[in-house]
């Protein structure tokens, strides 16, 4: 039911607002130019709650961050860092022993932030349509998330609970993983010459113009070697490295039979480094996918899932990744080191040491 609200159509509505919060971006990390190493991620995950908030929840948001956000933003963080804590220590999986924990009273203090700016959002959403004119109905593809969901609810198809529940998710999910995808490709462009270079000269022979410009829909479906890029760094460094499936009916691999009726954990790091992708395996090599023969339905394993449970931000994340990319490569050469980078999964797989990039002025 939601699927109609996360098409091409809705976010390619939203191009100005991409465009601008990239050049918010840049503008930001001009002073650092020449400085030497910093850590791109609080920056990432600023720009990119933003934009979720803008384009998934369709809110008008000012430059920067408000107190509220802020707080939100580190509420979210720090719910992740209880479930995964919760994750690794065994005897917390027991109910019993979880809900008279600190754990658990630091899990309810984050939740109740969390709700509570949601339902902020959700009721300001009511009011203003309340007051808005009448106009012309927009169902369908140009739908937005917020808009699709409040009318589910008024048709008694979605429970004001699970609305909620969809945002959290979502609001987490578009900010999250957004942010450690644009780390991890920064770390890693800044870590081959030859790659940012030629990503350079697509970025030159396509757009032409000046680097303050914006980009159109057309033109980054012509940024083929930055898809690849981008397809490469999410097949090495998946920042979703885990999906879980419910198998409907009976599976058979090679030395075992997966039982219907049972539950499925798809490791999709290890599926990604798995010698079918051949010999250089380990290897950055975006051209990979710039090859005829490679295998069938490939971006379906890097990160974003496959079948009916596949990752329904797909399009906004490849519209969001592109266009930050595109204006930072055009203003700055990144330069790091990702051999020094040292990985950690917390719900999502994420840097947390040799994170550091330098930038220097075109």
């Amino acid at each position: 039911m939601l699927t109609p609200a996360f098409g091409n159509g809705v976010f390619r509505e939203y191009m100005d607002f991409y465009n601008s919060q990239a050049r918010s971006l840049v503008k930001q990390w001009a002073p650092l130019s020449g400085k030497g190493e910093f850590n791109p991620k609080p920056h990432l995950r600023r720009a990119a709650l933003q934009t979720i908030i803008r384009t998934t929840l369709g809110l008008q948001i000012k430059e920067g961050l408000t107190s509220q956000m802020q707080l939100y933003l580190k509420s979210i963080d720090e719910i992740v860092n209880v479930i995964t804590k919760r994750i690794q220590t065994i005897w917390m999986h027991n109910d019993f022993l979880y809900n008279r924990s600190s754990l658990k009273r630091k899990e309810e203090n984050c939740l109740k932030i969390i709700n509570a700016y949601s339902k902020r959002v959700i009721k300001n959403k009511r009011e203003a349509e309340k007051n808005a004119q009448p106009q012309q109905n927009h169902k369908g593809r140009t739908q937005g998330f917020l808009d699709l969901a409040l009318q589910l609810t008024k048709d008694d198809l979605m429970s004001d609970q699970l609305l909620l529940e969809h945002i959290n998710s979502l609001t987490f999910a578009g900010y999250h993983t957004v942010s450690a995808s644009l780390h991890f490709i920064l770390l890693i462009i800044g870590s081959y010459t030859e790659v940012q270079n030629r990503i350079y000269d697509e970025l030159h022979d396509v757009l032409r113009g000046t680097a303050e410009e914006d980009i159109t829909v057309v033109q980054l479906s012509k940024l083929v070697y930055i898809d690849a890029v981008i397809n490469e760094a999410a097949r090495l460094y998946p920042v979703a490295p885990v999906v879980l499936r419910y198998i409907e009916k009976d599976v058979q691999l090679q030395n075992y039979t997966m039982k219907a009726g049972c539950d499925c954990v798809v490791m999709l790091h290890e599926l990604n480094r798995s010698r079918i992708w051949g010999p250089d395996k380990d290897q950055f090599r975006p051209e990979r996918w710039l090859e005829p023969g490679l295998l069938a339905n490939a971006k379906d394993y890097t990160g974003f899932g496959t079948g009916r449970r596949a990752c329904l931000g797909r399009s906004y994340a490849m519209l969001s990744l592109k266009t930050t990319l595109a204006h930072l490569i055009r203003r700055y050469k990144v330069t790091a080191d990702h051999t020094k980078m040292k990985i950690t999964l917390e719900i999502n797989l994420e840097p947390v040491e040799g994170h550091g990039i330098s930038i220097e002025s075109r």
